[in-house]
């Protein structure tokens, strides 16, 4: 089950470290249909073994991630979003997140649109990067980088 589950929720989650949980999809969080927002939360060494060892959201869970630091997490990606989620990273850290070569560590897939916005985020040192289908990636503010990433 992993970590976190929200099924149709907006929970308000502040201060955590999410570690060392494992699922099917979803690891440390998986969100169906939930608006949570989660600040200064590191997620950390969760595991999946089909989508979003790190997080997975899911059939229009429009999420609000502040301050989140993602590291360690393996398999199926780090962030899975799918199904018209329209999550929004701000000050996002993600280093040291392995996957399969074949996910990414933010990952948005969908079958009409999808949408995730990343401000102020640092994506370095991973496996992997960003992979879109079928989706949107807007950036904001001044930095977004993105290094290192095989």
């Amino acid at each position: 089950m992993g970590g976190i589950r929200c099924i149709n929720s907006s929970p308000i989650l502040t201060n955590l470290i999410i570690k060392e949980n494992s699922s099917h999809r979803g690891g440390g969080v998986s969100c169906n249909n939930s608006s949570p927002t989660l600040s200064d939360v590191m997620i950390h060494n969760n595991s999946a073994q089909h989508d979003g060892s790190g997080m997975f959201l899911y059939n229009s869970s429009n999420s609000t991630l502040s301050n989140l630091h993602f590291n360690s997490n393996t398999g199926g990606g780090t962030v899975h979003i799918n199904f018209t989620s329209y999550p929004i990273f701000e000050n996002c850290v993600f280093i040291g997140n392995g996957t399969d070569q074949s996910d990414a560590v933010i990952k948005v897939t969908s079958n009409g649109s999808g949408f995730v916005n990343l401000t102020e985020c640092l994506i370095s040192d991973n496996t992997t990067g960003i992979y879109l289908s079928n989706s949107e990636l807007q950036k904001n503010g001044s930095r977004l980088i993105i290094s290192s990433n095989p």
